[in-house]
């Protein structure tokens, strides 16, 4: 059976602003890494698929950075979506770009993620596959927390599972961002694991999933193939797309989906769309500040400063802080209150502050 790869890249990446803008968000730029996010992630895949074999999925207007970075991937490779509807849509859609007579597995993922070992988390992609391949089924990728987190959800496992020789893992629940205290029970409780957002199935599952789960989309998703099929009308497209209601696809397919796997994998991993993790992904000086670009400070420690080019930025005093400077926008902000920037992205948005957005 053909395996095939999505990797979605339509976010606008709000969290990583002021360095994320809407023109040119995060999984196009460089984090920690030579090579963009979204590179990095299509040189992983690149271990086990060919590059024909690899889609992106992304909004329209996003299409001239994605050949740009990408000049390797076939232009029929690159899936727009006219509007953002978040991932349920997004799977949707490229599960149904990708019908053939043949059913394929597909492994859709996000393209924004740090992943310390490629090849032991291609290996755990391969285990994934060969079990959707086998039924009926989802199968993720988990990761053990290295601490309690309130950003990530969570996939809780069966203490008592007898794992097969690649550590299949049936799922029991799945865990939204829990707040401060669940983190810290069920970062000990050896039960939980990360989830990663990758998930590995069958075309066909895909389908049924959604017309079980989530009918008005597959409903709408049956409209939209129809205009494919015919010379297609983009406004005609674009009007039924707008329709289609924003769903994740965890809360609109995954957590209602009784099997679901899991395959763990041991490697150093980490969502690179918030600043926090810069901390988690790159080594601190001598008064434990993670610096990009030209700093220089006195009496200045523990904090996280990005500037760009030749900016220089100089500070005197300061101690726990995130520090962005661009040519256009300045964030300071508490590290602990990271997590609020996308609320501040949406103040800046009502306010009318769009052309810094």
């Amino acid at each position: 059976m053909r395996v095939k790869a999505v990797i979605m890249a339509g976010g606008k990446g709000t969290r990583f602003w002021p360095y994320s803008r809407s023109h040119f968000p995060k999984q196009f730029l460089s984090i920690r890494h030579e090579g963009t996010l979204l590179q990095n992630t299509v040189k992983r895949l690149r271990l086990f698929l060919p590059v024909e074999d690899i889609y992106v999925t992304s909004l329209h207007s996003y299409i001239p950075h994605l050949r740009k970075q990408l000049p390797m991937i076939p232009e029929k490779n690159l899936i727009a979506e006219p509007v953002a509807k978040d991932t349920a849509a997004c799977i949707g859609f490229s599960a149904l770009r990708l019908m053939e007579e043949e059913d394929s597995v597909l492994i859709t993922l996000p393209s924004d993620h740090y992943i310390s070992d490629p090849e032991i988390y291609c290996q755990a992609l391969q285990a994934a596959v060969h079990r959707a391949q086998q039924e009926t089924c989802v199968v993720t990728i988990g990761v053990k927390p290295t601490r309690p987190e309130t950003e990530y959800g969570y996939i809780r496992v069966s203490q008592k599972t007898a794992c097969d020789d690649n550590e299949i893992m049936p799922v029991q629940q799945f865990i939204e961002k829990p707040r401060i205290s669940v983190a810290q029970n069920i970062f000990v409780d050896g039960q939980h694991y990360w989830n990663t957002g990758a998930f590995i199935w069958k075309i066909s599952t895909i389908f049924q999933l959604l017309k079980s789960h989530m009918p008005n989309l597959y409903e709408k998703l049956l409209q939209i193939k129809e205009v494919i099929g015919q010379k297609m009308d983009y406004n005609q497209f674009y009007n039924i797309y707008s329709e289609i209601e924003k769903q994740s696809v965890d809360f609109g397919i995954i957590e209602k989906c009784r099997s679901i796997y899991m395959v763990p994998v041991q490697c150093g991993w980490d969502d690179l769309g918030i600043w926090d993790a810069l901390e988690r992904t790159n080594e601190k000086d001598h008064l434990q500040n993670i610096v990009f670009g030209l700093h220089e400070g006195i009496d200045t420690k523990n904090n996280v400063i990005y500037g760009e080019s030749d900016q220089l930025v100089a500070t005197i005093g300061i101690e726990d802080l995130l520090i962005v400077s661009t040519k256009d926008a300045l964030l300071v902000c508490s590290k602990d209150r990271t997590k609020d920037i996308k609320k501040l992205y949406e103040l800046l948005d009502q306010k009318g502050y769009k052309k810094y957005l």
